[in-house]
């Protein structure tokens, strides 16, 4: 039944998330730019035909659908956020859990999932990013795994380069590069979005 109501790009956060959370207990970050932007974009249309809206449809068309369906589906009775902050919602769900495990020592860990879709065709002329359905999902924890350093530095704008620089990195999908950092393909990772500067390395 839950399959049945959740989009591809649902089953997808839930897939990567149930693959790394084996305790179910963690609390959760769940980060997406655009949402589920199809289902909301068929709730446009039908106001726009003068149709009904379902509430069911409205209900998971929201930012928070996901971790909410997640955190029912899974019996997880801690706090569930969720975070849209543009082309580096990931990037702020990251830093959120970062700042959660110095604030709170006693926290074991943090879930960050992170999901987008294809931007619908009626969309692409303002924004190509992702290209493609993707998810990922990060069990951050203060004693165990590997240590990776994550930072963000602003960056003016008076910076050379600093227009060519942010073009190439938005037109690009993050994950591709974060993956092959984390698959130990690279020491370093870097993304320049929106005039800032995030920044990942090992030990």
């Amino acid at each position: 039944m839950t399959r049945r109501r959740l989009s591809n790009q649902a089953r997808k956060a839930f897939r990567v998330a149930l693959d790394v959370d084996e305790s179910r207990g963690a609390p959760c970050i769940f980060a997406s730019r655009h949402g589920d932007l199809r289902r909301t974009l068929e709730l446009i249309n039908a106001l726009v035909a003068d149709e009904s809206i379902s509430p069911t449809q409205f209900s998971l068309s929201v930012h928070n659908a996901i971790s909410g369906q997640y955190s029912i589906f899974t019996g997880n009775q801690a706090d569930c956020n969720a975070i849209a902050a543009g082309a580096d919602s990931l990037q702020y769900a990251v830093l959120e859990a970062a700042a959660r495990l110095v604030s709170e020592p006693d926290l074991e860990e943090v879930l960050v999932v992170y999901s987008d879709d294809q931007v619908p065709e009626v969309y692409q002329p303002y924004c190509q990013e992702p290209s493609a359905l993707s998810a990922i999902a990060l069990l951050l924890s203060n004693h165990e795994g590997e240590r990776v350093r994550f930072s963000r530095q602003t960056i003016e704008p008076e910076h050379a380069g600093f227009e060519k620089i942010n073009a190439e990195n938005t037109v690009s999908d993050q994950l591709v590069d974060l993956i092959s950092f984390l698959n130990g393909a690279h020491d370093q990772y870097r993304r320049i979005s929106q005039g800032q500067s995030w920044e990942w390395s090992r030990g």
